[in-house]
């Protein structure tokens, strides 16, 4: 099973969001951004900017806006 609290976290935050497509963003990639949400919620800010060249590395972008963080795919 998933891990419930992390998916909350995440639904909570919108970051799990599914306009990319019914499977959305991989494990990995939902791992990090909701990492990097507890950095930032710490305001760790460096680690925070580590965890979103590594999710960019991914090829997934992170925006932070009002709602909490958004995650797109990266083109190309």
């Amino acid at each position: 099973p998933r891990h419930r609290h992390q998916h909350e976290h995440g639904t909570a935050l919108g970051v799990f969001d599914r306009r990319e497509g019914p499977s959305g963003p991989p494990p990995e990639v939902e791992r990090l951004v909701a990492e990097r949400a507890a950095a930032r919620a710490r305001r760790d800010f460096r680690r925070s900017d580590e965890l979103r060249a590594e999710i960019a590395g991914l090829g997934w972008a992170v925006e932070d806006t009002s709602a909490g963080p958004r995650l797109t795919r990266k083109d190309g």
